[in-house]
């Protein structure tokens, strides 16, 4: 396996060290974050597609960042510790 690091420019990756490799070669890309998560996004969503296109997922799922976090979820039934409590053995 080589290493290399590149730049993404919003349309291909440019590398920034000098490789000789065959054309066509398969190559797999590998997304840094930074602290605040700038990159994170984007590379879940490219491997959701990913996974939607395989038919391993049926669907994309909504962002976490969507859901208003300062409001409460109001779903019916039992809550997740009540059904863990019920269900030990």
């Amino acid at each position: 396996m080589i290493k290399v690091k590149g730049v993404y420019n919003g349309v291909t990756v440019e590398l920034l060290d000098s490789v000789s490799i065959p054309a066509n070669t398969a190559v797999e890309v590998l997304f840094e974050t930074t602290e605040n998560g700038e990159g994170r996004s984007q590379a879940l969503r490219l491997l959701h597609e990913k996974l939607v296109a395989e038919g391993i997922m049926h669907q994309i799922p909504m962002p976490f960042d969507r859901v208003d976090a300062e409001e409460p979820l109001n779903l019916d039934g039992e809550s997740a510790s009540e059904w863990i409590i019920r269900n030990r053995r």
